[in-house]
């Protein structure tokens, strides 16, 4: 049995000051979440915000499910081959959206006796839900009664709203990923047909408040990407089996879509696990031009050899296999909603044909056709529907060929009104959904697990800690830094790299790549400002052509410097002048996860980005790295205005999961902060020749004011034994005698580091944590011991209450 969850309440168990709200979720249930807000203002006033009312009503829509005893989160086959028991422990990740609210449960269960784990695990107190859709059609067949059930489930490993989530993540997840299951219940048989769906699974971004098409920016190269996209097919290929795409971009040259293609088509060529990945591409509009879908029948013609060979679920009633589902067909357009919809119908309807043709019409079966396929088309129409609501807030476009196979003039309208809602919801509620997603999967700073008491448990982690070197190893990391600001200047082209040729516009290459090194290192950061001139042109809309031409000369210089260890462009961006590069070693690539981008604008009070910060962040093996390249106020007398540069900086740079700056193991903070030394021209010039650095440290505005922690608190600079970097004649070692700032006048700036980073093995860790189970040092607690510690907990002897789950926080992005 399968059930809708309607309404969720949370209830304190440490204070009664909500407890006046249980009526709350169920008064404000049938309300949109973006809705929300104008039903809840009386009842704030009278009550006050409760701090789980967004993830109430969420919660509340009618798109969750569960089941007491069986495994909701799974696929006929896989529960069929399984064989055990359910229990929401073994539950697939993918699907187990509550699985952060559940975490503690599982943690505790799993240090208790068989008998009291099997008694929480399969009790039905605590249900593993799914996000999607399920329904269930029954109809008759002939002289049999039977069923159609079609089952959605919406993957949470990257989770989020249309314009929120795209692409795919460094651990190889995509947006919009949902597994359909489409079951066929009859007397002699059970049919299971599984068909996944995922945006293209490349870096990729797309902004939502724009009118028309928003434009689409692939946001990784390809060989940073190809890892990636890698994960994610040998992902498939071990859950599913074979693996077929059939893509439905739009191939016209030229279309934003068929940039995203192209692309798709490069990394599918580049997988390496050639008989494993198959691809068909199909431009469904192209082809069924004026919503003519019954061309889809050519696109038999191009996976009709793999429907076959891919097959699908059957069971008898004694619940014996009789063939299993080989293979599996991803299908994407853009979003993966209404094209998707069509095309996914279409192959389920076709081998949902081919298992009845093949165990069904032997001995002069009949049925009725039409109501037969009315009632599949009926399922799928809605599951189409709802997957889209859940993702754009309406219902699909063209659903109306699914329910009645044509279109009619009333079916022009609705699509245009979908349309619209799309569009509002897109641009004005996506926030307060992503918000409640972030927080059921526990992916907001405020947020933390809660902690449930285990002795046994306690110790193993413990001893686990205390034995860490047993599983978890050291490497040095070569990490080197640069700095610049270029002036807007643009580097040379050719091959002369003379120091003595001076160019106006243009600057010379050799002073960066002295700079760079000859070893190769693992990462090259560099932060560039004033890439582009700070005019109002460039404030308002960003030209990224000169960005693009820097990574290209620095790409080549590295990879002919260090051919044996050819380098690639991870990730870049650009606010306005202040530009940050991060390059990586290609054999390093696959160390790299969780890459992010962050900026801030801190010109004209935060509203313009002359001046500002840009972060990337990325987890190496088991540590965190930040990089923050910033182009602070200038001014020789506005110290104080770089110093609030930097705690803005520090403060409102965050990543996803509200994770800032100081949330990494290593940060490295450049860039052009404009701090000056307070001395007078004449004697900084003396000092410069003389070589007096440490005189000039004495009267650095940074050193003297990180030392009154003032700024970049626990941050260290490493020795200043260099002269200042700041002003210069272009292309030249002579400071510039003028007081203005008219041309270019830095010298680029580089740091070296070792940076000791931790690898885990999980399969010596998993190993380990079993070992330490089974010793006397971490089952020294038997039930009664167990017992007698929980019987000493009395919330009534508490010394006050701990603090409810706090507000979410309001974004100022």
């Amino acid at each position: 049995m399968l059930y809708r969850i309607d309404e969720v309440d949370f209830v304190s168990i440490t204070s009664s000051k909500y407890d006046d709200l249980t009526s709350y979720a169920s008064s404000t249930a049938s309300l949109p979440l973006e809705d929300h807000g104008h039903a809840r203002r009386g009842v704030r006033q009278a009550y006050g915000e409760h701090p789980c009312a967004e993830l109430s009503v969420f919660l509340s829509e009618g798109y969750f499910y569960f089941g007491y005893d069986w495994d909701s989160t799974k696929s006929l086959q896989k529960t069929v081959k399984l064989g055990h028991p359910f229990a929401w422990t073994s539950c697939e990740r993918s699907f187990f959206w509550n699985r952060f609210l559940m975490k503690p449960i599982m943690k505790f269960s799993a240090s208790l006796l068989g008998s009291e784990k099997r008694a929480i695990q399969t009790g039905g107190i605590f249900v593993a839900c799914f996000e999607g859709f399920a329904d269930i059609q029954e109809f008759m067949f002939g002289q049999n009664r039977a069923a159609f059930a079609v089952f959605s489930r919406i993957s949470c490993k990257r989770a989020g709203t249309r314009y929120r989530s795209r692409g795919i993540d460094d651990d190889g997840n995509v947006s919009n990923f949902v597994e359909t299951e489409t079951l066929f219940a009859h007397p002699d048989f059970t049919f299971s047909h599984l068909i996944i769906r995922g945006t293209v699974p490349i870096f990729w971004d797309q902004q939502g408040f724009q009118l028309g098409f928003p434009r689409i920016q692939l946001t990784r190269t390809p060989p940073a990407t190809q890892p990636a996209f890698d994960r994610h097919f040998t992902n498939l290929k071990d859950s599913y089996g074979l693996v077929h795409v059939v893509d439905l971009l739009n191939q016209k040259e030229g279309q934003a879509e068929h940039v995203l293609s192209n692309a798709f088509d490069f990394h599918v060529r580049k997988y390496p696990d050639v008989g494993a990945l198959s691809q068909t591409t199909f431009d469904v509009y192209a082809v069924c031009k004026n919503s003519n879908f019954e061309r889809l029948e050519s696109l038999f013609h191009l996976i009709g050899r793999d429907l076959q060979v891919f097959g699908y679920f059957v069971m008898d009633p004694a619940g014996t296999i009789v063939r299993e589902q080989k293979g599996i067909f991803r299908v994407n357009c853009l979003d993966c909603l209404d094209r998707t919809n069509i095309v996914q119908n279409y192959i389920v309807k076709r081998t949902v044909d081919l298992f009845v043709r093949t165990y069904l019409l032997g001995s002069g079966n009949t049925y009725d056709a039409y109501l037969f396929q009315n009632s599949l088309s009926e399922l799928w129409s809605s599951n189409g529907d709802q997957l889209s609501r859940i993702y754009t807030g309406s219902n699909a476009i063209k659903s109306s060929y699914g329910r009645l196979g044509k279109f009619t003039f009333s079916s022009l309208f609705e699509d245009f009104k979908n349309n619209a809602k799309r569009f509002y919801s897109n641009n004005f509620s996506e926030k307060v959904r992503q918000r409640a997603i972030d927080v059921l999967l526990g992916k907001t700073a405020e947020l933390s697990p809660v902690i449930i008491y285990s002795p046994s448990r306690d110790a193993v982690e413990g001893e686990l800690e205390r034995r860490k070197k047993e599983y978890c190893d050291r490497e040095q990391l070569i990490v080197q830094v640069l700095t610049w600001n270029t002036n807007a200047a643009i580097p040379l082209s050719g091959e002369d790299y003379s120091p003595l040729i001076s160019v106006p516009k243009g600057i010379l290459l050799v002073t960066l790549f002295i700079l760079i090194g000859v070893a190769p290192p693992h990462i090259v950061a560099i932060g560039f400002q004033e890439i582009v001139q700070l005019n109002a042109t460039q404030i308002m809309s960003v030209d990224p052509e000169r960005r693009i031409m820097w990574e290209g000369f620095i790409l080549k210089y590295l990879n002919d410097r260090h051919s044996k260890t050819p380098f690639s462009l991870l990730v870049s961006h650009q606010l306005v002048g202040t530009t940050i590069c991060v390059f990586i070693r290609s054999d390093f690539l696959d160390a790299v996860r969780a890459v992010e981008i962050a900026s801030k604008k801190t010109g004209m009070g935060g509203m313009a980005g002359n001046k500002g910060s840009v972060a990337v962040r990325m987890d190496v093996f088991n540590s965190s790295l930040c990089f923050v390249s910033s182009h602070f106020t200038a001014g020789q007398n506005n110290a104080a205005e770089r110093d609030r540069d930097q705690i803005f900086a520090l403060n409102e740079l965050q990543m996803s999961g509200g994770r800032d700056i100081l949330a990494h193991d290593v940060v490295f903070w450049f860039g052009d902060m404009n701090y000056r030394i307070d001395m007078d021209r004449e004697h900084v010039r003396e000092h410069i020749v003389e070589k007096n650095y440490s005189i000039l440290r004495e009267h650095d505005q940074l050193t003297v004011r990180m030392k009154e922690k003032l700024v970049f608190q626990d941050f260290q600079e490493g020795e200043l034994n260099f002269a200042p970097s700041y002003k210069y004649d272009l292309g030249t070692n002579i400071y510039d005698s003028r007081s203005e700032i008219d041309i270019s006048d830095h010298k680029p700036v580089k740091g070296v580091f070792e940076v000791p980073i931790f690898k885990v093995d999980r399969a010596r860790e998993s190993k380990l944590r079993a070992e330490i189970r089974l010793s006397s040092s971490a089952t020294y607690l038997d039930d009664a011991t167990l017992e007698s510690s929980f019987d000493l907990i009395d919330l009534k002897d508490a010394d006050g209450s701990p603090p409810l789950p706090p507000r979410p926080r309001t974004s100022t992005n």
